[in-house]
C-alpha cells in the first residue's frame, strides 16, 4: 500500500471570484488538467472554491445552486487519473445546506465531508447559511487514512464545548490531515495558523496539509500561504503569500527537515500589509466589474500620500489621478510636497482652487441668515464637503473610483468629516492606526525617497483653519493609538487602561470620542481588514447606546 509520503500533491493557489461560478470552474478545470499532466496523485483546492468565499446571501438563490451543480458535473468529466479535493456549498440528502469538501475521481464523488465548526464571531456568520456536521470521521484513500476538515475545524480551541475535530480524527487513526481554508489575513494570522497546526499534531504520528484561499473579497483579504507540516512538526513546504502559485510537491517532502520559517511567516510586517492593501484594491475593482482607474484627493498629508502611493504600486501610474484642492488655509509646502510626490510616482496631478467656492457658500449662508460670521467647526467642514462634492463629480465624469484616505485613529475618534473626506468607494487605510501609517510610509522610502520626507516629518494638520494641528484636538498619536488599541482591539475598560499607566483624563477623552462617533462609523466606506478588530462588519457596536466602558 502507498503512504502519504509516496504520493505527489498539487496545490494550485488561485484567486477565485464570489458568484462567478463559470470563471471558478474554468480555473479549477485548467488546474486539474495541469496536475494530471504532471501525474499527481492528489489535487487540492481551498474552502468554497467553486462558489467563491464568502458567498453570503447568494446562497439563498436556487439558480446559484443549479449553476454550482452543473459546474461540478463538468469538473468531474475532466478527471482521469488524479483525486481532487474541492470546496463548495452542497445540499445533503435531507436538503440541508452544508459547507462541504468533496473528494472526486473519474467516477464522481468518492467522499463528502461537511464542516463541523461554523464560526459566527468577527466577520463570520456561517450558521446563518449552513448546517453543521456532528461526527467528523476519516476516509481511507488508496490505503491512506485521511482526516479531511474545513478551516474553523482546525481552530477547535475556540469552541469550549464542541467537538475537537482534529483530535477525533487523529484518534480514529488519521495519518494525514488535510484542512481546506478560507482564512482571512490579519497581521498575526500566519504565525497563529502554523503554531496551531504544530500544537494539534503534538504526540501524534500524522502529517498535515493546510490549503488556504488567495485574493480579496470586499473588506477581507486571503493571503494564500498554503503549507505542509510533517509528523515532527517541521514546516516542509510553503506557498508564497499574496500571489498565485502552482506547485507540485512530492510526498517525500514530509521526510525532510524544516525549511527556513522566514519563507512562511516572517516577511516584513509592512511588506505584508502593503501586499494585502494592494491586492484588495486590485480585486475590488476587477471583481466588481468597475473601472481600473482611481482618483484621490491629495492634501499634502501622510494619509493621502500613502494612499496615492499604494494605488500607484497596485494599479500602475497610468491608472491613478491625484487632485489637490487648496484653500487659503493650505500651506504652500503642502502643494510642493504633493507635486513632488506625483512626480516621484509619475502620476497626473490636477489642481482645483476652492477658496472662491468656500467664500461664496459662506456669504450665501450669511445672506440667508443661516449662519453668522463667527467661526466654528461647521466652517471647517464646509471645506471638506466642497472637496467631497468635487471629487465625486470628477469620479462620475472621468469614470474613476474615488478612494477615501482616513486612518483608523481618525475613524475611531471621529476626526473626519461625514460626506467630505470620507467620500469614495474604498478606503485602504481604515484599519491602520496613524502610527502604522507612518511606519508603512517609511517602508516605501526604505531604498529611495518615494514619499517626500517633509510629508512624514511635518506635524499632521487638516488645514481647515489657521495654524491648525491634529494635536490641538487629539493626544499625540503614539499615546492615542496605544489607548485605542487597548480599548478597540483588546476590549479593555477605562479602569484597565488607566491602571496600565495612562493619564486618567486622556483615557476618558479618547474613549468618549470613540463612543460618541459610532454613528459616523456606521456610514463608513468599505476598508481592508488587516487587524483582529476592524471597523465594519466584524465590529458590531450599537449606534444608539449609553454604555460607557
Amino acid at each position: 500500500m502507498p503512504t502519504a509520503e509516496e504520493w505527489s500533491y498539487y496545490i494550485p493557489q488561485l484567486n477565485f471570484r464570489v458568484g462567478d461560478v463559470e470563471y471558478n470552474k474554468n480555473l479549477i478545470i485548467d488546474a486539474i488538467q495541469s496536475g494530471q499532466n504532471d501525474e499527481v496523485d492528489l489535487i487540492i483546492f481551498p474552502e468554497l472554491a467553486l462558489s467563491g468565499y464568502p458567498p453570503r446571501d447568494l446562497l439563498y438563490y436556487s439558480s446559484f445552486h443549479q449553476g454550482l451543480q452543473q459546474a461540478l458535473d463538468q469538473i468531474i468529466e475532466v478527471i482521469t487519473s488524479s483525486y481532487v479535493i474541492l470546496g463548495l456549498p452542497l445540499y445533503d440528502k435531507t436538503k440541508r445546506l452544508r459547507n462541504a469538501a468533496v473528494i472526486l475521481n473519474s467516477a464522481g464523488i468518492k467522499y463528502t465531508y461537511f464542516k463541523t465548526l461554523l464560526p459566527d464571531y468577527d466577520v463570520f456568520d456561517e450558521s446563518r447559511y449552513f448546517y453543521p456536521n456532528e461526527d467528523p470521521g476519516i476516509v481511507e484513500l488508496d490505503g491512506v487514512k485521511i482526516g479531511l476538515q474545513i478551516c474553523e475545524d482546525l481552530w477547535d480551541h475556540m469552541w469550549m464545548h464542541r467537538i475537537k475535530v482534529t483530535k477525533q480524527q487523529l484518534q480514529l487513526g488519521a495519518e494525514l490531515i488535510i484542512n481546506i481554508s478560507a482564512s482571512p489575513y490579519t497581521l498575526s494570522k500566519p504565525e497563529n495558523r502554523l503554531n496551531l497546526v504544530r500544537k494539534q499534531l503534538e504526540a501524534h504520528n500524522a502529517n498535515f496539509i493546510y490549503v488556504n484561499l488567495l485574493g480579496s473579497q470586499d473588506d477581507l483579504v486571503f493571503d494564500g500561504r498554503s503549507f505542509m507540516v510533517n509528523k515532527n512538526g517541521d514546516l516542509v513546504y510553503t506557498a508564497p503569500a499574496f500571489r498565485p502559485s502552482s506547485d507540485v510537491i512530492a510526498g517525500s517532502v514530509f521526510n525532510s527537515k524544516s525549511i527556513n520559517p522566514d519563507q512562511y511567516e516572517s516577511i516584513h510586517q509592512m511588506e505584508s500589509i502593503s501586499a494585502a492593501l494592494q491586492i484588495s484594491l486590485v480585486d475590488y475593482l476587477e471583481k466588481s466589474g468597475l473601472t481600473k482607474s482611481v482618483l484621490i484627493a491629495l492634501s499634502g498629508g501622510i494619509d493621502s500620500a500613502l494612499t496615492v502611493t499604494l494605488a500607484t504600486y497596485a494599479l500602475g501610474s497610468e491608472n491613478v489621478t491625484a487632485v489637490y484642492l487648496p484653500t487659503s488655509f493650505s500651506a504652500k509646502q503642502s502643494y510642493m510636497d504633493s507635486k513632488q510626490l506625483c512626480e516621484n510616482l509619475g502620476i497626473e496631478l490636477l489642481v482645483i482652487e476652492i477658496e472662491d467656492i468656500r467664500n461664496m457658500m459662506e456669504t450665501k449662508l450669511q445672506e440667508l441668515a443661516v449662519i453668522d460670521d463667527s467661526w466654528s467647526i461647521a466652517n471647517e467642514n464646509i471645506q471638506s464637503r466642497i472637496r467631497g462634492n468635487l471629487m465625486m463629480f470628477l469620479s462620475n465624469k472621468l469614470n474613476k473610483i474615488l478612494l477615501a484616505t482616513g486612518n483608523k485613529s481618525e475613524i475611531a475618534t471621529g476626526y473626519y468629516t461625514l460626506y467630505g473626506d470620507d467620500s469614495g468607494g474604498k478606503n485602504l487605510l481604515g484599519d491602520l492606526y496613524k502610527t502604522q501609517v507612518y511606519e508603512l510610509a517609511k517602508y516605501f522610502n526604505r531604498e529611495e525617497e518615494v514619499i517626500p520626507e517633509s510629508i512624514i516629518t511635518r506635524p499632521p494638520s487638516a488645514e481647515l483653519r489657521p495654524d491648525q494641528k491634529d494635536q490641538d484636538s487629539l493626544p499625540d498619536y503614539s499615546t492615542l493609538d496605544e489607548i485605542l488599541y487597548r480599548f478597540i482591539d483588546q476590549y479593555q475598560s477605562t479602569e484597565e487602561i488607566i491602571a496600565a499607566g495612562y493619564d486618567k483624563e486622556t483615557v476618558k477623552q479618547v474613549i468618549s470620542l470613540v463612543m460618541r462617533n459610532e454613528f459616523k462609523r456606521a456610514q463608513l466606506v468599505q476598508t481592508v481588514k488587516v487587524s483582529d478588530r476592524t471597523f465594519g462588519f466584524g465590529r458590531r457596536f450599537p449606534i444608539a447606546n449609553q454604555y460607557r466602558p
